[in-house]
């Protein structure tokens, strides 16, 4: 069984598979198990008397044996999560975050909710990359599963039968009161967004369903990886089942190569391509199409095909408006007959920042008090897990930041020294574009921001740098 002797970090509920299916290891697969701990053992004994002299045997930060790793982990979240959990009819919220923004809205949102919050990879520059790019945007998500799923082995020990929502941390909010999520035990639910990308997957959702071509004529009914939520052990399954699709794009050599690396194509194809009867117990996926967990804010021009770059692709089938069919409701914001749990910029902070019809969402994180920055945060990350508050993951944010004043009024200046008056190509005023599709867009100064040329350097290239796609100023 997983979390025995042979692995005593993952869930003991979950049984060790040969195929992923329910038939177990053949005995000498158990065997070769044992052999291969046996070996890692003497290999740890042995490390030690043959280091040479003046040598260092191992590099990285220390990390605990994997025992101790997950008695400390479930200590620390049964401090973090269950009085949050006892409080509540929502689900978890866990997130990725390398590094934390003193307005980081989805925490402060989260409190103010009484959500339980579990943030992986903060602090971990390892798992950040460089923008400019969707694939630089994309690759702290890919790098961190491996962090996911040590959390949600962690969440299945503490909270087996609790909903988990994993979700993107830098452009997303709670919107509305958590209320209950009617999953069944092996359903995920994933977010579900108007646009197909990065291919037009319209043919594969087609085939996996005829009644796809009705769907996506209503609005949103391509699946997004920005939010997906179920049970920590369907979680855990659902995340490997990524990182194979994964695996089997970089393998087949004629795939595209804007699907190598992006978690979104992978999910695309594992949700096109599957059936509920494959696996032994089955893996339902089903996408939110009504937004009744998570509102997407893209907005699509449809019916639409387009190619841009060599081989990137969107299409859509709809003209569909989020915010202009969104409406404010008492505590929040409703949808329809929905009222989403979340609200995602799907990389247009713009969209979410400036919206009028959000600013009910908005206005009530602005003002701290000190029960909400109580409110507890468990933090795990390569080397162990840590009960925290947000008071200290913001805390760190505002250190952070002002390390930073002195080197972004350098960078500014340097900027400036270089830079030479003209345009790339005309914008709208006020638009920022789409960081994660787009191909142009610009951002509206405030009036502290724009009273030097310095001020308004190194806020355009902040921004920049929060933009996927942006590589020109």
């Amino acid at each position: 069984m997983l979390g025995g002797d042979d692995d005593p970090e993952k869930p003991e509920s979950v049984p060790l598979l040969a195929d992923g299916g329910t038939r177990p290891r053949p005995r000498s697969r158990q065997i070769g198990c044992r052999l291969a701990a046996l070996l890692a053992l003497l290999a740890c004994v042995c490390i030690p008397l043959y280091r040479p002299a003046g040598g260092v045997a191992n590099s990285g930060p220390p990390v605990q044996p994997r025992a101790a790793w997950r008695a400390s982990a479930v200590t620390a979240a049964e401090s973090a999560l269950l009085p949050t959990l006892r409080h509540t009819t929502g689900p978890i919220l866990l997130t990725i975050l390398t590094a934390a923004t003193e307005d980081w809205q989805l925490g402060v949102s989260a409190a103010l909710h009484r959500l339980p919050l579990v943030v992986v990879g903060l602090g971990q520059p390892s798992l950040a990359t460089g923008s400019g790019t969707a694939a630089a945007y994309l690759t702290p998500k890919i790098a961190a599963f491996p962090l996911i799923q040590r959390a949600l082995r962690v969440l299945h020990l503490v909270a087996p039968k609790a909903h988990v929502l994993v979700l993107d941390g830098l452009d997303t909010v709670v919107a509305n009161a958590p209320s209950p999520l009617p999953l069944a035990q092996d359903t995920v639910l994933v977010s579900g967004e108007c646009n197909s990308w990065p291919k037009c997957y319209y043919g594969r959702y087609l085939a996996r369903d005829a009644s796809h071509a009705q769907c996506v004529r209503s609005g949103t009914c391509y699946a997004n990886s920005g939010a997906y939520a179920g049970r920590p052990a369907t979680l855990l399954r659902f995340v490997r089942a990524l990182q194979e699709e994964l695996a089997a794009i970089d393998r087949n050599r004629s795939s595209s190569p804007a699907e190598r690396g992006n978690d979104q194509a992978a999910l695309h194809r594992l949700y096109a391509g599957a059936r509920d009867d494959v696996s032994e117990p089955p893996l339902h996926i089903r996408v939110d199409s009504r937004s009744e967990l998570s509102l997407n804010l893209y907005e699509c021009n449809g019916p639409l095909y387009h190619r841009y770059f060599p081989d990137i692709e969107e299409c859509h089938a709809v003209d569909h408006d989020p915010l202009k069919a969104m409406r404010a409701v008492r505590g929040g914001i409703g949808l329809g007959g929905s009222r989403p749990l979340i609200v995602h910029a799907n990389g247009n902070h713009a969209r979410m920042m400036w919206s009028p019809k959000l600013t009910p969402v908005l206005r009530p994180l602005v003002r701290r008090t000190g029960t909400l920055l109580a409110h507890p945060v468990l933090l795990i990350d390569e080397t162990g897990a840590s009960a925290s508050t947000l008071a200290r993951v913001l805390g760190t944010a505002a250190a952070g930041a002002a390390n930073a004043t002195a080197a972004e009024a350098g960078a500014a200046a340097g900027w400036l020294a270089a830079a030479g008056e003209g345009f790339c190509r005309p914008t709208n005023d006020g638009d920022a574009g789409d960081c994660l599709h787009g191909e142009q867009g610009n951002w509206k100064l405030q009036a502290a921001e724009k009273r030097t040329w310095a001020a308004a350097a190194s806020t355009c290239m902040r921004h920049c740098r929060s933009c996927a796609r942006c590589q020109v100023l």
